[in-house]
């Protein structure tokens, strides 16, 4: 798999950002749901949903040998920022709306 990604050209770059775009635009979509807000989710459970899945797809980036598993301390200080981070854009996402929420994050 790391063969092919290293002979890919500029267009596999923008097709990657694409779906990129649609995914990390569309993550908080849920949380205007009619029955979302029914329940009134804590942002800190919305995060760990996020979070679980960038864990989960960080594995199968891992699992295909794009690329390998390395620690760093700016992992750690990267998760710092995360957390919070996530839950200040989920509640964000509550009071402003998505669409403003999104472009100021």
């Amino acid at each position: 798999m790391r063969e092919v990604l290293e002979e890919c050209s500029s267009s596999c770059g923008f097709v990657a950002a694409f779906i990129s775009c649609l995914c990390f635009g569309s993550f908080c979509v849920p949380m205007k749901s009619e029955a979302a807000r029914k329940l009134d989710v804590d942002p800190l459970v919305f995060q760990t949903y996020k979070t679980f899945m960038c864990f989960i797809s960080s594995f199968v980036v891992l699992l295909l040998g794009v690329e390998k598993l390395t620690f760093t301390p700016w992992g750690i200080v990267s998760g710092l920022f995360w957390v919070p981070g996530g839950v200040a854009h989920v509640c964000g996402v509550r009071t402003a709306g998505l669409a403003i929420s999104q472009g100021t994050s």
